[in-house]
């Protein structure tokens, strides 16, 4: 294979890859946002960064693999080549790759939860937004908000498809950032489980912590027609 064939092939297979590098690196020095535009504010900044990232290493190495290459390297940068995609398959399928959907014989899966919110701060009213990571489809019920003793219960839920990482989160009014809650379930659960313990929140950098403002849930394979 020629030394422009060679150079070619050098930059397609290595642009990718600056690219994810460049998209981790840089989620993790920008962060979620603060609040839903933050978050999408922040993911198109990082999407631009791996873009251009991707494009600047692919055509770097594509110049050094046409004018400092020595010509009887070509054979192993080629399977160099060969390597790098075959791991970049590999790791985007365990790391990256949308997970297989919840899908159950005979039954949906259905992921419940109740906010409960200090009346001093607003009660269920203060919570304007909730999302469970991954799944932007859900219901709140505004009509089953319960009042128990300082607090209001609000009842919310969603019918998970692809889950990654199971994590709710939702934003307090008067609060700049998100308030998450880490939900303790396996990638794939099986069967439904009971109310969980009153959560608090995740005390994770980039996220607020509103104080008394705690989360239960349960996971539930409910079979169709019910």
């Amino acid at each position: 294979m020629g030394r422009g064939a060679v150079a070619v092939v050098t930059g397609l297979c290595t642009a990718p890859l600056f690219g994810v590098l460049a998209f981790w690196i840089a989620d993790l020095a920008i962060g979620p946002g603060s609040g839903p535009d933050g978050s999408i504010a922040n993911a198109y900044l990082v999407l631009l960064i791996a873009i251009v990232a991707g494009l600047f290493g692919g055509i770097v190495t594509a110049l050094i693999a046409m004018f400092w290459l020595p010509p009887r390297l070509r054979p192993h940068a080629l399977v160099g080549n060969a390597v790098l995609v075959f791991a970049m398959i590999v790791g985007w399928q365990v790391f990256i790759a949308d997970p297989s959907p919840l899908e159950y014989d005979g039954a949906r899966p259905s992921l419940e939860a109740e906010i409960r919110v200090p009346k001093a701060i607003g009660g269920a009213a203060a919570v304007s937004t909730i999302v469970l990571i991954d799944d932007l489809s859900n219901t709140r019920h505004d009509d089953q908000i319960r009042a128990e003793g300082d607090f209001e219960i609000l009842p919310w839920e969603t019918t998970p498809y692809r889950v990654k990482e199971w994590a709710i989160q939702i934003i307090v009014q008067n609060h700049d950032l998100w308030t998450r809650f880490d939900l303790d379930l396996p990638t794939r659960p099986t069967e439904s489980t009971d109310w969980s313990p009153w959560l608090i929140p995740s005390q994770k950098e980039g996220y607020e912590v509103p104080k008394d403002v705690t989360l239960r849930y349960r996971f539930r394979l409910i079979p169709y027609g019910q």
